[in-house]
């Protein structure tokens, strides 16, 4: 049984690896990990799940990438990504109100992976 599981989750990720662009590809594989942590392996619930985590306000959770612990550690993985999709966003220029260096990143690294979300969903789906 774990072998078909681990041959599930390296179809996911290959089904994936081979749509997204060069472009922030270690912070896209990333979120592949996490998004086929998050649905067990089943490529039909990428496109809806990814639709509702991108909307604004939406409270859809992203499993192992909840706690802020969980964000820091997925920011220094794909620290240059994160901050490269940032400033191709004009983050920097607006600048969240936040009182730490801390939250500053936990802040950042949330939005660029809706940023990142946004850009994988047009190219695997070309939307």
């Amino acid at each position: 049984m774990d072998s078909f599981n681990e041959f599930l989750n390296e179809n996911f990720e290959e089904q994936f690896n081979n749509k997204i662009g060069s472009k922030y590809q270690s912070l896209k594989k990333g979120l592949i990990k996490l998004l086929n942590n998050q649905l067990s392996g089943d490529a039909t619930k990428v496109q809806n799940f990814i639709d509702v985590y991108i909307e604004t306000d939406s409270n859809e959770v992203l499993e192992g990438f909840v706690e802020d612990a969980d964000i820091m550690d997925f920011y220094l993985k794909h620290q240059s990504d994160v901050d490269q999709i940032l400033a191709d966003n004009n983050y920097y220029d607006d600048p969240p109100d936040v009182t730490s260096l801390y939250d500053y990143i936990i802040d950042g690294t949330f939005d660029a992976v809706v940023y990142c979300m946004e850009d994988m969903k047009k190219e695997i789906y070309e939307e």
